[in-house]
């Protein structure tokens, strides 16, 4: 096998390879002598350093690979037995799925799991759902920035709105990071009409924003606008961009266990 192949490399590079190499450089040499004496010594010294060095680099080779093939051989069993356990389980866990589930969420109190079940069920639609209503407030954001530009004749109106968009997304920057000093500059400049035009546009967009992202974001998580824009002004304070969305949704998840009776809120509850 490969084993044996690796083991009795060195001695057919002994038998087959050096003599080969041996007429080779043989030749070389008397061509040298032939050319200068003096070069023709160095090189017949420098021909058994190198034949030295190549039967020693062999032997280290062929050392070396057969250490790797026996760890490797000897993974083999391991690696196949635990890839059949994993594949055996995997085949008895989705045919009998719902016992399985059954049998380990037995080990959870009904209070917990009544709890685990609904942040599953809240978490896994309503996350994607507020996805999407901030990926409708990027296109409108992105929409009122390109008309602005375009009527401004800002050149690559698309590109220009495009960067500001994203900038909105980060509560700490904002488009006002940009529009405000552009506009300022412009005013200093004496660009009166644009400046004004850009400050109309910053105010436009801060307005549009603060009206839709708690309706939208809201009516997601069915919390009222006010509550989900002040859950996002001191989730933004305290905890940074995390909060923002963190603190929204865990009042949203609150609500939703009050609602199905798993906890109780005093303040929720109508009189």
């Amino acid at each position: 096998g490969i084993e044996n192949l690796l083991s009795g490399l060195p001695k057919m590079f002994d038998r087959d390879v050096i003599p080969a190499l041996e007429s080779f450089f043989s030749w070389m040499e008397q061509m040298a002598e032939t050319i200068d004496p003096e070069m023709g010594a160095a090189f017949s010294g420098m021909t058994d350093t190198l034949f030295s060095h190549l039967s020693n680099g062999v032997l280290q080779l062929c050392g070396t690979l057969l250490g790797i093939l026996g760890g490797v051989v000897s993974g083999i069993p391991s690696a196949f037995m635990k890839i059949m356990i994993t594949l055996i389980a995997t085949i008895f866990i989705t045919i009998d799925f719902e016992k399985v589930k059954s049998f380990l969420t037995g080990f959870i109190p009904v209070r917990n799991k009544d709890m685990f079940c609904e942040f599953k069920e809240f978490f896994g639609k309503i996350v994607p759902r507020c996805l999407l209503s901030y990926g409708l407030i990027f296109l409108i954001t992105f929409g009122e920035l390109f008309l602005g530009f375009s009527f401004l004749r800002i050149e690559n109106s698309f590109g220009a709105a495009l960067l500001v968009a994203v900038l909105d997304i980060l509560p700490v920057l904002g488009t006002g990071a940009v529009l405000i000093p552009w506009a300022i500059i412009a005013l200093l400049q004496g660009n009166t009409a644009f400046g004004v035009i850009m400050a109309v546009l910053y105010l436009l967009i801060t307005i549009v924003r603060n009206v839709i992202e708690p309706r939208l974001v809201g009516r997601q998580m069915k919390l009222h606008p006010a509550l989900t824009f002040a859950a996002m002004l001191v989730g933004l304070r305290i905890f940074g961009v995390i909060g923002l969305f963190g603190l929204p949704l865990c009042f949203a998840f609150l609500g939703r266990l009050h609602e199905k009776g798993i906890i109780n809120i005093p303040a929720l509850n109508k009189e």
